[in-house]
C-alpha cells in the first residue's frame, strides 16, 4: 500500500500509474498495490456556506501562519521560522517526510515567497476539499472514477466533534453510491483492502 498526497487528479493518476507500473516490472500483480491519496474534507450545510469557508481560509491570519509553519517543521524536521516570509523559499531537502516537504512547497509557483505558499495553502490547495455531502460525495466518485478508484485516507483532527461531524454525515452517502462497503470480509487488513 502506497500514500500519496492528493496533488489534483492529473497529479493523482500519474502518481498511481508509476506505482503499478513500477510494481509490474517488479514481477508483482499492480492490482495488489493500493495507493490511498490523503483528503482533508470539510462537511458543511450548503454550497453558499462553502464558499463562505474557503473565503475565510484564505484570510491567512497570524495563527494560521504559526500553526501551517509548525505542522511543516515537525514534518520535515526543518525549521521554517528561520526563513523569511516574505522571501522565496529556498531549495530544500530533509531525510524526513521528503513527499510532504515537496507538496508544501509546490503549492505556490515557482518562486514564490514563504507568505505566498502559506496563502495558497490556507486556501485550501492540495489536499482540503469543502463542500455539501453530495459535493464533496461527486469530487470523491468523480476523482476515484479518473484516477483508478483505489480509496482516499481521510486526514485532519481525529477528535469526536470533527470525526463525527465528517463521517457521520458523509458515510451514509457514500455507502448510498456504492463507493464504501457496508461491512468487512475475514481476511484481515490486508485482504479487506485488496477486496474493495
Amino acid at each position: 500500500m502506497a500514500i500519496a498526497l492528493a496533488r489534483g487528479v492529473d497529479g493523482m493518476k500519474a502518481y498511481r500509474d508509476s506505482i503499478r507500473a513500477e510494481a509490474a516490472k517488479a514481477g508483482r500483480n499492480p492490482d495488489d498495490v493500493k495507493v490511498l491519496f490523503v483528503l482533508k474534507p470539510t462537511v458543511v450545510g450548503s454550497s453558499a456556506e462553502a464558499g463562505e469557508l474557503r473565503a475565510q481560509r484564505r484570510e491567512l491570519t497570524q495563527r494560521d501562519i504559526d500553526s501551517q509553519l509548525n505542522s511543516i517543521s515537525y514534518l520535515s524536521v526543518i525549521d521554517f521560522k528561520q526563513f523569511d516570509l516574505d522571501a522565496p523559499l529556498p531549495e530544500l531537502s530533509t531525510n524526513s517526510n521528503q513527499g510532504t516537504l515537496e507538496h508544501f512547497a509546490k503549492a505556490a509557483p515557482p518562486g514564490s515567497t514563504l507568505r505566498q505558499i502559506l496563502q495558497a495553502r490556507s486556501g485550501g490547495a492540495g489536499d482540503s476539499i469543502i463542500g455539501t455531502v453530495g459535493e464533496i460525495a461527486d469530487y470523491l466518485e468523480g476523482t476515484g472514477e479518473a484516477v483508478g478508484g483505489d480509496g482516499f485516507l481521510f486526514s485532519g483532527f481525529v477528535d469526536p466533534v470533527t470525526v463525527h461531524g465528517v463521517l457521520d454525515k458523509l458515510t451514509p452517502e457514500l455507502r448510498r453510491r456504492g463507493l464504501l462497503r457496508k461491512s468487512y470480509g475475514d481476511g484481515g487488513f490486508r485482504q479487506n483492502l485488496l477486496d474493495f
